[in-house]
Formats: structure tokens, C-alpha cells, sequence
């Protein structure tokens, strides 16, 4: 799915795009980074 076709669909009301060196990381590293667990979130990895 396009990244529109997602804001659309899900009628959001904020989304960010991060890039980064990163290989993994922790459920806990979004939720720490947002505040609290009320965050949705994606990773997929480097090609």
C-alpha cells in the first residue's frame, strides 16, 4: 500500500518517517520516544 493510499485509508491525523542506522530495536524504543503506548508502529529492515 502507498503511503497516501494509508493516510487516506486511516484517516491519520500525524505520521512520521524516520530513517535510520539502526539494525533493530525494542517495542519499547518507539513508546519511550512518543510518551506512552498509545503509538502505532513499523520497522522493516535496510536492503
Amino acid at each position: 500500500m502507498k503511503i497516501k493510499e494509508l493516510v487516506l485509508a486511516e484517516k491519520l491525523d500525524f505520521l512520521a518517517i524516520q530513517e535510520t542506522k539502526l539494525e533493530s530495536f525494542s517495542d519499547s524504543l518507539p513508546h519511550c520516544l512518543w510518551g506512552n503506548d498509545d503509538c502505532a508502529w513499523a520497522c522493516l529492515p535496510a536492503i
